[in-house]
């Protein structure tokens, strides 16, 4: 299979995988390869009147179907076997799969298939997907309910795992506009925009040396390299804060300086200060948050809610039921680690010899909201994050917002894929 190329996209429910693979079948001539389609023709088979439930039902059931079916054989599900099969017997040139939903379906496609096989994550925010399916359900809890289970369980393996998918991405696609209806027809303009964008990943797959790297694709590069400095036990996180070559040459049309790369004022991880150990060393729990949350437990002997005192080794509080399981408050604000944003903001103070007013920031992670008091303060007008659309931190982007902080996602190839993309072989 020397000049195949296949594409796999995973992302979310309502992202947008469906039409994304359409768009490949019908103007790259890509044949076309559905998971979900294998698993409704095994459901119609299991599931008496199967076409005739309720979407919501519709899609627990192919849910567990798929948890049934990778559990059976987890070197190589039979989510995604017969495809497989079908793609070595008929050794299609270019081929779509729609659309992962376990990481091992993709490590079953990247040993069979190996350079031959790119992975794209389609993604959208919780409120843009909710608004192109709302009409499928009865109400916002029922998408939550089946979502979250999309998102995925570490604990269960074989279970849906579609933020891991995520990350295992080779490029992130963008998919926040109303780019599609059920007829393809809808805002053409936007088609067009997103089509563009996805022809130029097309072109990228098929011929490593169309292009160099983007300017934020080389600076989001940076900030993921800068993270494996991290000493984190928990998390790496880098950030780099930019300034664009628009800033110091305003006299030139910005047309004309379109991919220009402007320049890097500072970084950071999440580390610890320079001075300190880092936790793995310093802690038998590997984790300074660990070992106060520890703390806090064992030493708890009172309910926190009535202050009726606990049983010995229960933190059930047999007075009012209340569970004193949980630390009270966010485990991050006692973090020993410098986070990646404030640690860029603080070396550029370091440096002392730049502003940070109207730069931007790239980061791996979506801010916390003690970072995004930081960056709002300093003056930087964007932030660009890595990883998927957040759904927790609804108040730093609401602040973000009020104080006119662009946020922006990331979309282009991603770090693990780099040098794959634009290694030139000189």
């Amino acid at each position: 299979m020397k000049d195949t190329m296949i594409i796999g996209l995973t992302g979310r429910f309502g992202s947008g995988c469906t039409e994304t693979s359409k768009f490949f079948h019908n103007t790259k001539g890509m044949e076309y390869f559905s998971i979900s389609a294998l698993l409704k023709e095994k459901a119609k088979k299991k599931v008496k009147d199967f076409d005739k439930k309720q979407p919501n039902k519709k899609r627990m059931i192919l849910q567990d179907l798929g948890d049934e079916l990778r559990k059976k054989n987890p070197e190589n599900p039979e989510t995604v076997a017969p495809i497989v099969e079908e793609i070595c017997k008929r050794k299609p040139k270019k081929a779509v799969i729609e659309c992962f939903r376990n990481p091992h379906e993709i490590e079953t496609f990247q040993r069979k298939f190996k350079k031959h096989f790119v992975l794209l994550s389609i993604d959208a925010s919780h409120d843009k997907r909710w608004d192109r399916l709302k009409d499928l359900f009865k109400h916002k809890d029922e998408f939550g309910e089946i979502e979250k289970r999309d998102a995925g369980d570490t604990k269960n393996l074989h279970g849906q795992q579609v933020k891991k998918c995520m990350e295992m991405a080779d490029i992130s696609v963008n998919a926040e506009e109303d780019f599609f209806d059920c007829d393809g027809t809808k805002n053409g303009k936007i088609i067009d925009s997103y089509a563009q964008r996805l022809s130029d990943f097309y072109d990228l797959i098929e011929n490593s040396e169309s292009r160099p790297p983007y300017p934020n694709e080389a600076y989001m590069h940076q900030a993921c390299s800068v993270a494996l400095q991290s000493r984190c036990s928990k998390r790496q996180v880098g950030a780099v804060i930019v300034r664009d070559t628009y800033s110091f040459k305003k006299e030139l049309d910005k047309e004309k300086l379109k991919g220009a790369i402007g320049y890097v004022i500072a970084t950071g991880c999440n580390n610890v200060p320079y001075e300190d150990e880092d936790c793995k060393k310093k802690y038998p729990e590997k984790c300074y948050r660990a070992k106060i949350k520890k703390e806090f437990l064992e030493n708890n002997i009172y309910c926190r809610k009535c202050g009726h005192k606990l049983e010995k080794n229960s933190k059930l509080c047999v007075d009012c039921g209340f569970k004193n399981e949980v630390f009270p408050g966010k485990l991050l604000s006692v973090c020993r680690a410098v986070h990646a944003e404030e640690a860029a903001i603080i070396q550029a103070a370091r440096l002392g010899s730049t502003s940070l007013h109207g730069t931007k920031l790239y980061t791996s992670a979506f801010p916390c909201m003690l970072c995004c008091k930081k960056i709002i303060a300093s003056g930087i007008i964007q932030v660009v994050y890595l990883e998927a659309y957040p759904m927790e931190e609804s108040l730093a982007i609401d602040m973000f917002k009020t104080n006119n902080v662009d946020l922006k996602k990331y979309e282009g190839v991603t770090t693990k894929s780099f040098h794959r993309f634009f290694k030139r072989n000189l």
